[in-house]
């Protein structure tokens, strides 16, 4: 393996390095992470999800990217029943503490400006901060 490699998100593999982000799990998660430093999106890597006594009892569930307006941001890139289970807790999630969660698929990265939008990009010559 060389550090040329890309490695898809339903494979074990070496870390990718983002523009931000100390290392991505997948090349598609430094695709996303790259876009919201591109477009100057403030974003925490990897946050911990808000408490709840069902769903995150001891707070050890994260999101991939948290954006400066509370938004979560995850990267669904696997089809596995364990996985597709944690991403549906996260989603009940955000639906019982009223969190805006996206959730991101393989064939949203051809557009990931559709998915995060203007919304989050900040004004030219401006950032927003966490």
């Amino acid at each position: 393996m060389t550090a040329q490699t890309l490695w898809p998100c339903h494979l074990p593999g070496a870390p990718l390095h983002g523009s931000r982000r100390p290392s991505c799990r997948c090349l598609a998660e430094r695709t996303i992470d790259d876009w919201l430093s591109l477009h100057c999106v403030e974003h925490q890597i990897e946050p911990v999800c808000p408490a709840h006594p069902e769903l995150n009892a001891h707070g050890r569930l994260r999101a991939d990217w948290q954006l400066a307006d509370g938004t979560y941001v995850e990267y669904a890139g696997r089809t596995n029943d364990d996985y597709v289970a944690k991403i549906r807790t996260k989603q009940q999630l955000a639906l019982r503490t009223g969190i805006k969660l996206v959730v991101i698929t393989p064939p949203d990265l051809a557009d990931l400006s559709e998915l995060l939008g203007s919304a989050h990009v900040p004004s030219a010559g401006g950032t927003t901060s966490l």
